[in-house]
């Protein structure tokens, strides 16, 4: 879910939507809040920091023979 917009993406969408966002809100830096997990999954939670103002982001992520691939993304508005 981006900003209040929450639905299920291919690879090739996520990308897409991504790079839109990303365009909209140029980066400058993002902090680390909180990490955890247990071993098939990992989360991290912290605070985006871009051009046009500060974001909550958290992601989930899954093994998948033996690689972690982002299973659920929120980016809300802080």
């Amino acid at each position: 879910s981006i900003q209040d917009k929450e639905a299920s993406y291919s690879k090739s969408q996520a990308k897409q939507i991504m790079a839109k966002f990303f365009r909209e809100f140029p980066p400058t830096g993002f902090n680390r809040k909180h990490t955890g997990g247990k071993p098939g999954a990992r989360y991290v939670t912290g605070d985006l920091q871009t051009r046009k103002g500060k974001f909550r982001v958290s992601f989930l992520l899954k093994n998948q023979n033996g690689k972690f691939i982002v299973h659920q993304l929120n980016i809300e508005k802080d």
